[in-house]
């Protein structure tokens, strides 16, 4: 399992580095209501961790049901077809609120989705006890009458950002080290860099390179047992 799968974020109180957007989450968690959020910001910042993480704190769990919306100008089948294959849409039902996560919200291509999904989500019109939460990498690629549906929240790939992310991964390699039996071991030299891309810093880059360091690293051990005493032969 790469590391980014192991270390997914399983409350809000697990994001690292953003918090604005997520004392504002915490909020709705403690008085939710139907709403819709936009969680803008560059790849591996935490965004779909956090629509998940969201939902978990709500109480809910991936629906195995049949998910339907309303479609009061096309058939059900053709909504469904739109939603299925324009959006990467999945829904998360609990006992009372039930969240609706949009993947990619900007890659979008389908005009009929993007009609139909302003309709379905214009004020009166949503379903009680729903709230979608919807990602983006770029919200300039969203049409203002589709984007005003949200409240925006941006995410951050900054410096500030990667302190934080770098803080945390020091904790992580401890931990991973001590669990691979490699007992205690500084950081690698160059792993400053990992995430590092340009400008940013993406904290799913960074975990699955320190993943292939300790994979690299278990290998080295396991051939060093395989091989003690050969030299003395």
């Amino acid at each position: 399992m790469r590391l980014s799968e192991k270390y997914i974020p399983t409350t809000l109180d697990e994001i690292v580095g953003q918090h604005a957007p997520i004392r504002r989450l915490k909020e709705l968690v403690a008085n939710p209501y139907p709403c819709c959020f936009l969680l803008e910001g560059l790849p591996g910042v935490g965004k779909t961790a956090t629509a998940n993480a969201l939902a978990e704190d709500l109480g809910c769990c991936p629906w195995t049901g049949k998910f339907t919306v309303k479609a009061p100008r096309l058939g059900i089948e053709k909504i469904e077809e739109l939603f299925g294959h324009a959006l990467r849409m999945r829904p998360m039902s609990g006992s009372l609120w039930h969240v609706l996560i949009i993947e990619e919200l900007d890659r979008c291509v389908s005009d009929a989705a993007r009609t139909e999904l302003k309709c379905q989500l214009s004020e009166g019109e949503m379903p009680e006890h729903l709230i979608v939460v919807a990602t983006s990498n770029d919200i300039s690629k969203l049409e203002p009458a589709l984007l005003e549906r949200f409240e925006v929240m941006a995410y951050s790939s900054g410096l500030a950002f990667a302190g934080e992310c770098r803080e945390w991964l020091t904790e992580v390699w401890a931990k991973e080290c001590l669990q691979r039996g490699l007992g205690e071991r500084d950081m690698p030299a160059g792993w400053m860099s990992w995430g590092v891309d340009r400008e940013r810093f993406s904290l799913r880059m960074a975990l699955n390179s320190m993943g292939s360091m300790l994979d690299l690293m278990e290998a080295v051990e396991e051939y060093k047992r395989e091989h003690a005493g050969e030299d003395e032969v």
